[in-house]
Protein backbone atom coordinates (compact mmCIF):
# COMPACT_ATOMS: atom_id res chain seq x y z
CA UNK A 1 0.00 0.00 0.00
CA UNK A 2 2.87 2.40 0.65
CA UNK A 3 3.36 4.91 3.41
CA UNK A 4 0.72 7.61 3.79
CA UNK A 5 1.57 11.01 2.36
CA UNK A 6 2.50 13.49 5.08
CA UNK A 7 -0.46 15.72 5.87
CA UNK A 8 1.57 18.91 5.25
CA UNK A 9 2.76 17.73 1.83
CA UNK A 10 -0.73 16.75 0.73
CA UNK A 11 -2.04 20.12 1.91
CA UNK A 12 0.72 21.90 -0.04
CA UNK A 13 -0.12 19.78 -3.09
CA UNK A 14 -3.76 20.86 -3.07
CA UNK A 15 -2.78 24.49 -2.48
CA UNK A 16 -0.44 24.30 -5.48
CA UNK A 17 -3.20 22.85 -7.65
CA UNK A 18 -5.33 25.90 -6.88
CA UNK A 19 -2.46 28.25 -7.74
CA UNK A 20 -1.97 26.44 -11.04
CA UNK A 21 -5.64 26.83 -11.87
CA UNK A 22 -6.27 23.08 -11.75
CA UNK A 23 -9.71 23.42 -10.26
CA UNK A 24 -13.28 23.06 -11.48
CA UNK A 25 -12.81 19.59 -12.92
CA UNK A 26 -14.75 16.33 -12.59
CA UNK A 27 -13.85 14.06 -9.69
CA UNK A 28 -13.73 10.39 -10.67
CA UNK A 29 -14.21 8.00 -7.76
CA UNK A 30 -12.81 4.72 -9.04
CA UNK A 31 -13.81 1.34 -7.60
CA UNK A 32 -10.59 -0.06 -6.13
CA UNK A 33 -11.14 -2.48 -3.24
CA UNK A 34 -8.28 -0.78 -1.35
CA UNK A 35 -10.36 2.29 -0.65
CA UNK A 36 -9.27 5.82 0.22
CA UNK A 37 -9.89 8.09 3.18
CA UNK A 38 -12.82 10.48 3.34
CA UNK A 39 -10.27 13.28 3.86
CA UNK A 40 -8.80 12.81 0.38
CA UNK A 41 -12.27 12.55 -1.17
CA UNK A 42 -13.39 15.78 0.49
CA UNK A 43 -10.21 17.66 -0.49
CA UNK A 44 -10.70 16.68 -4.11
CA UNK A 45 -14.43 17.32 -3.96
CA UNK A 46 -13.78 20.89 -2.83
CA UNK A 47 -11.81 21.44 -6.08
CA UNK A 48 -14.28 19.69 -8.37
CA UNK A 49 -17.42 20.68 -10.21
CA UNK A 50 -18.81 17.21 -10.92
CA UNK A 51 -18.60 13.72 -9.42
CA UNK A 52 -18.39 10.56 -11.53
CA UNK A 53 -18.74 7.36 -9.49
CA UNK A 54 -17.21 4.31 -11.16
CA UNK A 55 -18.98 1.05 -10.29
CA UNK A 56 -18.23 0.37 -6.59
CA UNK A 57 -16.82 3.88 -6.35
CA UNK A 58 -20.48 4.66 -5.64
CA UNK A 59 -20.01 3.03 -2.23
CA UNK A 60 -17.09 5.39 -1.55
CA UNK A 61 -19.21 8.37 -2.55
CA UNK A 62 -22.03 7.22 -0.28
CA UNK A 63 -19.69 6.66 2.68
CA UNK A 64 -18.05 10.07 2.24
CA UNK A 65 -21.45 11.78 1.79
CA UNK A 66 -20.51 13.03 -1.67
CA UNK A 67 -23.41 13.10 -4.14
CA UNK A 68 -22.50 11.63 -7.55
CA UNK A 69 -23.73 13.33 -10.71
CA UNK A 70 -23.46 10.11 -12.72
CA UNK A 71 -22.58 6.46 -12.11
CA UNK A 72 -20.57 4.68 -14.81
CA UNK A 73 -19.44 1.07 -15.28
CA UNK A 74 -20.48 -2.53 -15.73
CA UNK A 75 -21.76 -2.60 -12.13
CA UNK A 76 -20.24 -5.99 -11.39
CA UNK A 77 -18.90 -5.01 -7.97
CA UNK A 78 -21.17 -2.29 -6.60
CA UNK A 79 -23.74 -3.10 -3.93
CA UNK A 80 -26.91 -3.57 -6.00
CA UNK A 81 -29.26 -2.33 -3.31
CA UNK A 82 -27.22 0.87 -3.00
CA UNK A 83 -27.20 1.32 -6.77
CA UNK A 84 -30.97 0.84 -6.86
CA UNK A 85 -31.36 3.63 -4.27
CA UNK A 86 -29.46 6.08 -6.49
CA UNK A 87 -31.35 4.97 -9.59
CA UNK A 88 -34.62 5.60 -7.77
CA UNK A 89 -33.26 9.04 -6.82
CA UNK A 90 -32.86 9.72 -10.57
CA UNK A 91 -29.06 9.80 -10.54
CA UNK A 92 -28.02 9.14 -14.16
CA UNK A 93 -26.51 5.69 -14.62
CA UNK A 94 -24.48 4.50 -17.60
CA UNK A 95 -24.31 0.71 -17.34
CA UNK A 96 -22.39 -1.32 -19.91
CA UNK A 97 -21.84 -5.01 -20.47
CA UNK A 98 -19.01 -6.58 -18.44
CA UNK A 99 -17.82 -8.05 -21.76
CA UNK A 100 -16.03 -4.99 -23.10
CA UNK A 101 -12.68 -3.70 -24.37
CA UNK A 102 -12.45 -0.73 -21.98
CA UNK A 103 -12.05 -0.69 -18.22
CA UNK A 104 -14.61 1.17 -16.15
CA UNK A 105 -12.01 3.89 -15.48
CA UNK A 106 -11.52 4.33 -19.23
CA UNK A 107 -15.27 4.73 -19.63
CA UNK A 108 -15.32 7.43 -16.94
CA UNK A 109 -12.41 9.29 -18.57
CA UNK A 110 -14.14 9.06 -21.95
CA UNK A 111 -17.33 10.42 -20.40
CA UNK A 112 -15.41 13.41 -19.02
CA UNK A 113 -13.86 14.05 -22.45
CA UNK A 114 -17.29 13.82 -24.09
CA UNK A 115 -18.43 16.62 -21.77
CA UNK A 116 -15.52 18.72 -23.08
CA UNK A 117 -13.47 18.68 -19.87
CA UNK A 118 -9.71 18.98 -20.32
CA UNK A 119 -8.71 17.76 -16.87
CA UNK A 120 -10.00 15.43 -14.16
CA UNK A 121 -9.30 14.36 -10.60
CA UNK A 122 -9.10 10.63 -9.89
CA UNK A 123 -8.95 8.80 -6.59
CA UNK A 124 -9.33 5.22 -5.31
CA UNK A 125 -7.48 3.88 -8.36
CA UNK A 126 -4.84 1.67 -6.67
CA UNK A 127 -4.97 -1.74 -5.05
CA UNK A 128 -6.59 -5.05 -5.81
CA UNK A 129 -5.12 -6.96 -8.73
CA UNK A 130 -1.70 -5.73 -9.87
CA UNK A 131 -2.71 -5.91 -13.55
CA UNK A 132 -5.67 -3.64 -12.83
CA UNK A 133 -3.46 -1.15 -11.00
CA UNK A 134 -0.84 -1.06 -13.76
CA UNK A 135 -3.59 -0.68 -16.36
CA UNK A 136 -5.08 2.27 -14.46
CA UNK A 137 -1.73 4.07 -14.25
CA UNK A 138 -1.16 3.59 -17.98
CA UNK A 139 -4.70 4.56 -18.94
CA UNK A 140 -4.47 7.86 -17.07
CA UNK A 141 -1.13 8.56 -18.72
CA UNK A 142 -2.47 8.10 -22.24
CA UNK A 143 -6.04 9.38 -22.02
CA UNK A 144 -5.25 12.82 -23.44
CA UNK A 145 -6.42 14.68 -20.32
CA UNK A 146 -4.61 16.47 -17.56
CA UNK A 147 -5.13 13.99 -14.72
CA UNK A 148 -4.56 14.67 -11.02
CA UNK A 149 -4.57 11.27 -9.29
CA UNK A 150 -4.41 11.25 -5.49
CA UNK A 151 -4.95 8.71 -2.73
CA UNK A 152 -3.64 8.25 0.80
CA UNK A 153 -0.19 7.06 -0.30
CA UNK A 154 0.62 8.90 -3.54
CA UNK A 155 -0.13 11.93 -5.67
CA UNK A 156 0.39 11.95 -9.43
CA UNK A 157 0.03 14.72 -11.97
CA UNK A 158 -0.31 13.72 -15.61
CA UNK A 159 0.23 16.55 -18.11
CA UNK A 160 -0.60 16.00 -21.76
CA UNK A 161 2.15 17.31 -24.06
CA UNK A 162 -0.38 19.34 -26.04
CA UNK A 163 -2.67 20.90 -23.51
CA UNK A 164 -4.58 23.96 -22.41
CA UNK A 165 -1.50 25.07 -20.49
CA UNK A 166 0.38 26.10 -23.62
CA UNK A 167 2.78 23.15 -23.74
CA UNK A 168 4.15 22.23 -27.14
CA UNK A 169 4.68 18.68 -28.45
CA UNK A 170 7.45 16.77 -26.67
CA UNK A 171 8.04 19.52 -24.10
CA UNK A 172 6.70 19.91 -20.59
CA UNK A 173 7.24 21.97 -17.47
CA UNK A 174 7.57 20.52 -14.01
CA UNK A 175 4.87 22.17 -11.97
CA UNK A 176 5.55 23.75 -8.61
CA UNK A 177 3.75 21.38 -6.28
CA UNK A 178 4.67 22.75 -2.90
CA UNK A 179 7.45 20.24 -2.39
CA UNK A 180 10.07 20.67 0.31
CA UNK A 181 13.76 19.66 0.48
CA UNK A 182 13.96 15.89 0.92
CA UNK A 183 10.63 15.13 -0.76
CA UNK A 184 10.79 12.58 -3.57
CA UNK A 185 9.06 12.44 -6.93
CA UNK A 186 9.34 10.64 -10.26
CA UNK A 187 8.88 11.81 -13.84
CA UNK A 188 7.65 9.21 -16.35
CA UNK A 189 7.06 9.73 -20.08
CA UNK A 190 3.94 8.05 -21.43
CA UNK A 191 3.27 7.46 -25.10
CA UNK A 192 6.66 8.50 -26.46
CA UNK A 193 9.66 10.61 -25.40
CA UNK A 194 9.27 13.93 -23.62
CA UNK A 195 11.57 16.84 -22.88
CA UNK A 196 12.10 17.84 -19.26
CA UNK A 197 13.54 20.88 -17.54
CA UNK A 198 13.85 20.70 -13.76
CA UNK A 199 15.76 22.86 -11.30
CA UNK A 200 16.27 22.91 -7.55
CA UNK A 201 16.73 19.12 -7.44
CA UNK A 202 19.64 16.71 -7.02
CA UNK A 203 19.77 15.98 -10.73
CA UNK A 204 18.82 19.15 -12.62
CA UNK A 205 18.06 18.99 -16.33
CA UNK A 206 17.57 21.51 -19.09
CA UNK A 207 15.61 20.21 -22.04
CA UNK A 208 16.59 16.65 -21.11
CA UNK A 209 15.05 13.69 -22.91
CA UNK A 210 12.80 11.35 -20.92
CA UNK A 211 11.90 8.09 -22.66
Amino acid sequence: MGSPIRADLRSDFFTALKKMGLEHAPLILDGSPMGVSDEVVHQLYDLSNMVIAVDSGLELANRACVAPDVVVGDMDSVDRSLLDEYVKANVPTIQVSPVKDQTDLELALSYAKSRMFGRVFVTNFRGGRIDHELASVGIMGKCGLCVVAVDDACAMLYMDAVSEYGFTPNTARLARLGMKPGDEYSVIAFDGPARLTQTGVDYPQKHGDVD
